[in-house]
């Protein structure tokens, strides 16, 4: 009589369920690996954002590799003093058609041009001159860059006032306030999540575009002859850089913005006319290719354009 072999168990609840999160991580890792390699280890985001003496700032002695709207990739690098290019005498203010959001360090007009470049996602013409103020004792003059895509809806509100900084990246500051904590977290740095949420979530319209107020317009213009006076002895030159939209009908159906715009503001006077600023780009931007494809920025045609247009303003300095 043989004894009865002892009946085999299970392996426990808690072994069972590390080898299921053991296997779905290391899933969840492979696809990551592929995505990035994929990517060129490109992020979808700028990431580098900071708030430095009250002023919204990019970091300083960064470099990041971020995607482009068309499926391209970008460089972002940044100073010590977080300028994207280090130039010397003229600093140029303003948001991130100033920057050269989509373009290579090199390609941005501030660069071509030899200047520092003071361009920050999210700025405001407050803002703007409110850095082109911090710095006015350090440069020998100033380019401001009134942006026809954002400045309207901001007039009076500094990027502070409607954005915060969470993990780098700049978001709304009506946003939920779990929004923030988890855009703060080492999940958000996941690809396959960013890829996985453009393939799951809607798009959602912005809505009908305002028009340019008057009164606003005015505002603006204002805004940079005041600063004028206050800083009598610094050369300024101050611009007007329409939105892809307005500068010809063939780019408005390119347009992020063609859900937005009511009417053919191509066919229109020029906003500069109510600004009365030094330079009007729109003339020089009517080419489509001075915009990149799926994008309202400046492509590296559009920011040689507009460096053109610039030098002999620059060599003759302003007001």
């Amino acid at each position: 009589m043989t004894p009865e072999e002892p009946e085999e168990l299970p392996p426990p609840l808690v072994v069972r369920v590390g080898i299921l999160a053991l296997t779905l991580a290391l899933g969840v890792g492979i696809c990551e690996g592929v995505v990035r390699f994929k990517s060129g280890n490109a992020v979808p985001h700028v990431e580098i954002f900071e708030v430095r003496e009250g002023l919204l700032r990019l970091q300083p002695n960064e470099s990041l590799r971020l995607m482009r709207a068309d499926g391209g990739r970008w460089t972002l690098s940044t100073d010590d003093e977080g300028f994207r290019s280090s130039g010397q005498g003229w600093l140029v203010v303003g948001d991130s058609q100033v920057m050269g959001l989509g373009v290579e360090d090199d390609e941005a007009f501030p660069a071509l041009l030899g200047a520092l470049n003071g361009g920050v996602p999210g700025y405001s013409l407050d803002d703007a001159l409110d850095m082109a103020d911090a710095y006015a004792d350090r440069i020998e003059g100033v380019v401001v860059v009134v942006n026809q895509a954002n400045d309207w809806e901001e007039v009076g509100r500094d990027a502070m006032d409607r954005y915060q900084v969470c993990g780098g990246r700049l978001v709304m500051l009506d946003s939920a306030p779990w929004r923030c904590s988890w855009l703060g977290s080492p999940a958000t740095r996941l690809q396959l999540l960013h890829f996985a949420s453009l393939a799951l979530l809607p798009k959602v319209s912005s809505g009908a575009w305002t028009a340019p107020s008057a009164e606003h317009t005015a505002e603006l213009g204002a805004a940079v002859r005041v600063f004028a006076e206050e800083h009598p002895g610094l050369p300024l030159v101050s611009v007007f850089l329409p939105v892809d939209y307005a500068t010809s009908e063939e780019r408005s159906g390119d347009s992020p913005f063609a859900d937005r715009f009511e009417g053919r503001p191509w066919e229109e006077p020029s906003l500069n006319e109510g600004l009365q600023l030094d330079v009007d780009l729109l003339p020089v931007l009517t080419d489509p290719a001075n915009f990149q494809t799926g994008d309202y920025h400046l492509s590296p045609v559009g920011h040689q354009a507009v460096a053109e247009a610039l030098r002999a303003a620059l060599a003759g300095g302003s007001r």
